[in-house]
């Protein structure tokens, strides 16, 4: 029983001392810190962008084609009379604007086409619609092609306004000269949708199409905290292929390099990125954090917006130390104060048991031990009495 005792005094001296000097605060074990959202009333950067819009299938878009995008082509019929002026339309491509927004001022049109054909004084005329409706129209330059690509290009200034549901129409007309002086003009194929040959329109937002809604710090750690902001993108672009940056001063700034790359994703009708920011390199300390967001469609023209937040960063319990369990994690990168209770908890249970058996085990060799000196008693009696006859 003295045994038992000493070693469950040993049980709650070691529970006391995982207490005290297993390392607390590790970025999995921290509960999230609960930290204020942004300030609203800094608002997000109003400045006008020039966005290129890209052809892509049967849209344009500001999702930039890559190396990877295959080739589409349209093929751009002549036309047995009239291909000079009136051309052969060959597709209309569409964005949807998904808010309020106006497209004004400097315009620019770069097309790639072709002509196996050999086009004489080739090129396009471009209409500009809003929702169905011709709003302008742009002429490209006029050019012999043969086999070989050739860029065409337009320029001008444009002004018209979007609602939301509004679409952004482009339409695309053949021209080209009849191949003898009269009679039938020649034809050609339109190329987009990869890296080499790029098609798009370039025009100019007053406001940014791109608009950042919010900044928060939803996850503090003694290691690291996430930075997550929302934004809204009216052109609806791939989150995957945009161009993210930040910056994080105040109290410690951060280290460029210890910012994990973000991670973008779609949110129903908006996005979200977040960053991760290893602040434990940076030895960053509590205090107000002045957070600065950007987001692009290519690294130019970018939609940004800064807020200040007041972040409490934890530190590590108890210095120095070590845990006596390292094999379960609960060493120097952290504890784990749970796992530890409920090891100790089961560990008293299992002694109490032990304990309680071998008390049972101590009445019953008592109980033997008497009645064996009862039967040698007995058999002294017996002994003696057979003496006396």
């Amino acid at each position: 029983m003295k045994a038992v005792k000493v070693l469950s005094l040993a049980i709650v001296a070691l529970f006391l001392v995982m207490t005290i000097w297993v390392p607390l605060g590790s970025a999995k074990d921290l509960p999230p810190a609960k930290t204020p959202k942004g300030d609203v009333s800094i608002k997000a950067d109003a400045k006008g962008a020039d966005v290129r819009l890209f052809f892509r299938g049967k849209a344009v878009t500001p999702t930039i084609p890559t190396g990877n995008q295959s080739e589409e082509k349209v093929t751009c019929p002549g036309l047995a009379w009239g291909a000079k002026f009136k051309g052969s339309i060959i597709g209309k491509w569409s964005v949807t604007i998904g808010g309020d927004t106006t497209i004004s001022g400097a315009i620019a049109v770069s097309l790639w086409a072709r002509s196996t054909a050999g086009a004489k004084q080739a090129g396009f005329r471009i209409n500009l619609y809003r929702s169905g409706g011709n709003t302008q129209s742009l002429y490209t330059n006029r050019q012999d092609i043969a086999a070989n690509p050739v860029k065409f290009t337009a320029s001008g200034t444009y002004s018209q306004q979007f609602n939301t549901g509004d679409t952004f129409d482009v339409q695309l007309v053949w021209l080209s000269n009849p191949q003898h002086g009269v009679g039938p003009s020649g034809s050609g194929d339109f190329l987009y949708g990869n890296g080499q040959f790029d098609s798009n329109v370039k025009v100019s937002f007053n406001e940014h199409p791109i608009a950042i809604t919010n900044i928060t710090v939803p996850l503090v750690s003694a290691a690291s905290l996430d930075v997550k902001a929302e934004f809204h993108d009216i052109l609806g672009g791939d989150p995957s292929t945009m161009t993210y940056g930040i910056s994080i001063t105040g109290t410690t700034t951060a280290v460029p390099d210890h910012i994990d790359a973000p991670k973008a994703s779609a949110q129903g009708n908006a996005s979200a990125v977040t960053w991760t920011w290893d602040h434990k390199l940076d030895s960053a300390k509590s205090g107000i954090y002045t957070i600065t967001v950007g987001v692009s469609y290519d690294g130019n023209s970018t939609s940004t917006n800064t807020t200040q937040l007041t972040i409490k960063i934890p530190t590590k319990g108890g210095g120095g130390g070590g845990s006596i369990l390292p094999s379960l994690g609960m060493g120097g990168k952290g504890g784990n104060m749970q796992l530890i209770l409920i090891l100790v908890i089961v560990i008293i249970v299992v002694v109490a048991i032990v304990a309680v058996v071998l008390r049972r085990k101590g009445k019953k060799g008592k109980k033997k031990k008497a009645k064996d000196e009862d039967d040698e008693d007995e058999e002294e009696d017996e002994e003696e009495e057979e003496e006396d006859d």
